[in-house]
């Protein structure tokens, strides 16, 4: 079963995966479908990642859009707010060197021009310059993975998503309708490695034999009357991954005991 997930855990899931730079809103949305996906079901890493990349919902998206229009909208303003307070900081500088400047001409100072507002703003200019310049190495690498990995590898990483519990759920819920054959290449498919899925293989109650008699039994319980049924039973039984040979005998087997 999918273990239960504490705010603590999930935050610093969160964090792990926005380490790379990507956006958090699409992070957030992303861990809470995988999380919302893995307490339904087991999923393995590959079928977990395909699940993820599929777009959202018309529904899903619009609100996912309305709440991008939010943040837009808190950054405008924000970004206003700024420029309105470089603007005052601005006016209160040049004040601030005219103020400078008046002082000077009372003192009667000898030369006021070796302390001119255009010296001392320039002074300003180059500090500003040096101090606000952007820092080529503040910024974070974005790794050649998108937001899905990174979000999965965190997952897998927390004891979120496993392929060997995926692999035993599958083994618990098709070892018993499906044939060994059948279950390994779905675990295959899902990408699971071959050592996961001899391990998992290795807890199936059921061999082919009893296995396809239980389904038979479930979906028929008669005999066949005509060949057309006869066809229509192995068919089904082939789907679910049983050979020929096996279920011809079987179907032998339940036809003497009928007869019996």
């Amino acid at each position: 079963m999918p273990r239960e997930h504490s705010d603590a855990e999930l935050d610093a899931t969160e964090r792990g995966a926005r380490a790379v730079g990507d956006d958090p809103a699409e992070l957030r949305r992303l861990r809470n479908k995988a999380l919302r996906l893995l307490s339904q079901r087991e999923y393995s890493e590959r079928d977990l990642l395909a699940k993820l990349a599929q777009p959202p919902s018309p529904i899903i998206a619009k609100k996912i859009a309305e709440r991008k229009l939010r943040r837009e909208k808190r950054e405008t303003s924000r970004t206003a707010f700024d420029d309105a307070a470089d603007v005052r900081e601005s006016k209160s500088a040049k004040h601030n060197a005219a103020m400078q400047q008046f002082l000077a001409r009372q003192a009667d100072a000898p030369d006021p021009l070796e302390s001119t507002p255009k010296v001392q703003k320039l002074s300003f200019s180059d500090e500003f310059v040096e101090n606000e310049a952007p820092k080529g190495g503040d910024a974070h690498a974005r790794s050649q993975n998108g937001p899905s990995a990174q979000i999965v590898s965190a997952l897998k990483a927390a004891g979120y998503q496993s392929d060997a519990r995926f692999a035993a759920s599958v083994v618990r819920r098709r070892g018993g309708s499906e044939s060994e054959r059948s279950v390994r290449e779905r675990l295959k498919s899902s990408g699971v490695d071959a050592e996961m899925i001899a391990t998992a293989i290795e807890t199936r109650e059921m061999t082919d034999e009893s296995a396809v008699a239980a389904l038979w039994a479930r979906k028929f319980g008669t005999s066949p009357t005509n060949d057309k049924e006869k066809a229509r039973q192995i068919r089904f039984l082939q789907s679910k991954g049983f050979g020929v040979s096996l279920i011809l005998k079987t179907i032998a087997a339940k036809r003497a005991g009928d007869a019996e």
